[in-house]
């Protein structure tokens, strides 16, 4: 496998994607489907807890295809969808906590191990080398900007918007923790320079905002398709995209 082909061929190229995709997409259909045309032939744990079985689907795939903090993060994402099923927003909420300190961890190492920004990895013998490293240093600090203001003003709407409305003690405490986690994962994903990462972090925070507009401050209509189409959107992105990072790892490993 040629470690310069795109992020579609090698997606394109894996069979094992491919079924993951497919599997992914009938569940997340089933997901919008009325649970009575269900319950005639499925036991009710399953209908019940259907919402959850997309990301099962990506966890149980990513075992063997993407790297293990990202697989982490999607069964935490599991757990988290079978919690909300369940009943329990604490519950819930905590396991996405954990799901995205995961992503966070994940785009952090990604961040570093592949950057060429360090002057370890550049030999600066000339003038040129060393214009081009300050470049390069430069467009560091404005994608570590850039990454922080956008995230910044997700969280700002979420202090002052969504915060508010959420009854004082544990859970606006926890949901304030939660919104801080959730923005600090979309600037990491935005540090990747990557714009399937990227898009994907975006969608879920999208997905959270909705969410926690609909449940604390207003009632939103069709809240089930603008919820859970982005969220599970932005899962797909993440995980297809860390699919390749882990197809180009065994590359080069067999290169």
């Amino acid at each position: 496998m040629n470690h310069d082909r795109t992020a579609i061929e090698l997606v394109k190229s894996n069979k094992q994607v491919s079924i993951t995709v497919i599997v992914f997409t009938v569940m997340v259909i089933a997901y919008f489907f009325p649970a009575s045309d269900f319950n005639l032939f499925l036991p009710d744990f399953l209908v019940k807890y259907r919402i959850a079985w997309p990301l099962l689907t990506l966890t149980i795939a990513g075992t063997f295809l993407i790297p293990w903090p990202v697989t982490l993060a999607m069964l935490f994402s599991f757990a988290g969808d079978f919690m909300g099923a369940y009943g329990s927003f604490i519950g819930q909420m905590t396991c996405f906590a954990i799901a995205h300190s995961m992503f966070i961890y994940h785009f952090s190492v990604r961040f570093k191990s592949s950057s060429n920004f360090s002057s370890e990895k550049m030999k600066i013998a000339s003038k040129e080398d060393a214009e081009r490293f300050n470049d390069l240093r430069l467009k560091r600090i404005a994608t570590f900007c850039i990454s922080g203001s956008i995230a910044a003003v997700f969280l700002g709407v979420a202090i002052s918007f969504v915060l508010p409305s959420i009854p004082a003690g544990v859970l606006r405490t926890g949901s304030g923790i939660y919104s801080g986690l959730i923005c600090i994962m979309l600037a990491t994903a935005l540090l990747q320079s990557d714009i399937v990462y990227g898009l994907g972090a975006l969608l879920f925070l999208i997905s959270d905002m909705i969410l926690g507009w609909n449940k604390f401050v207003s009632p939103i209509e069709y809240n089930s398709v603008l919820i859970m189409i982005p969220y599970y959107s932005g899962q797909l992105l993440i995980w297809l995209r860390a699919s390749v990072d882990n197809a180009r790892r065994l590359s080069s490993e067999e290169a």
